[in-house]
């Protein structure tokens, strides 16, 4: 539709757009060309072609009085015309990245953030003015939040139930339970293979990220068991015959397990 401008009483054209699922509540907005945004007034009918769409900026300081007033598929600006503060023009860009942003986030709950991030920028940059990319930080945001309701809730101790719908295929090895500790052993076929062929085993942990129960443990008592059986059997053997039933003898020092992986 378009809309005369007070200032130089010459028509200026203003294109809309609806994009859904938007806001915090999965709520859709409304974007203009120039870079304002609306959201919808609540309606007594959802199902009516009519509503009345505000702009964004609502807040107890400032509240902007322009609205615009659909009509099926046409857009008529309200009787306040004047937004009340400055438009964003990068501001239908950044929806449209935080968009796809969400949906590659919900097709691959467990995939790093920063990863989804760019190849989402990758694929839309060619349409985009490198000045209009909005922040990297706010994106990798909006895929972490966008994921948190659909990851399991973090457990509070060792006697959680394994959620497998969210671990690929062949990937869980064995999940060994000894005593009141436990052991979750994560590998791939390849990984396997190429594990039995090295001649050197080393252990190695990124403590910083792990959050109780997952604590490090001072000593690691299944290993023990796998040193000692390194001499006579290959890795894979050794994996598949850990069992959860087992009791494993206990080591008094991280040393005596890490010289054990080096044999």
């Amino acid at each position: 539709c378009t809309c005369p401008s007070r200032s130089d009483h010459e028509l200026i054209i203003i294109t809309y757009k609806i994009l859904q699922n938007r806001t915090l509540r999965r709520k859709p907005i409304l974007v203009d060309n120039r870079g304002y945004k609306y959201t919808k007034r609540w309606q007594r009918n959802p199902s009516s072609i009519k509503c009345t769409w505000v702009c964004s900026v609502r807040g107890k300081c400032q509240r902007c009085p322009v609205s615009v007033l659909q009509h099926g598929d046409v857009f008529q600006p309200g009787s306040s015309a004047q937004h009340s503060h400055p438009a964003d023009s990068d501001a239908a860009v950044a929806v449209e990245f935080a968009s796809a942003v969400k949906a590659k986030s919900k097709q691959d709950v467990f995939r790093s953030a920063g990863a989804i991030v760019e190849e989402v920028m990758t694929s839309l940059a060619p349409d985009v003015q490198p000045a209009s990319f909005p922040k990297l930080a706010n994106l990798v945001l909006v895929a972490n939040r966008t994921r948190q309701a659909l990851r399991p809730h973090e457990p509070t101790d060792l006697k959680f139930p394994l959620a497998t719908d969210f671990v690929p295929a062949n990937f869980l090895v064995k999940d060994v339970i000894i005593g009141v500790e436990r052991h979750l052993l994560f590998m791939s076929p390849e990984q396997t293979t190429i594990l039995d062929q090295a001649k050197t085993w080393y252990l190695d942990g990124t403590f910083k990220v792990v959050h109780k129960p997952f604590y490090p443990t001072p000593e690691y008592p299944c290993l023990c068991q796998l040193g000692a059986r390194a001499a006579e059997a290959s890795s894979p053997g050794i994996v598949s015959d850990v069992s959860p039933h087992q009791g494993l003898p206990q080591s008094s020092s991280g040393c005596e397990e890490e010289s054990a992986l080096k044999r």
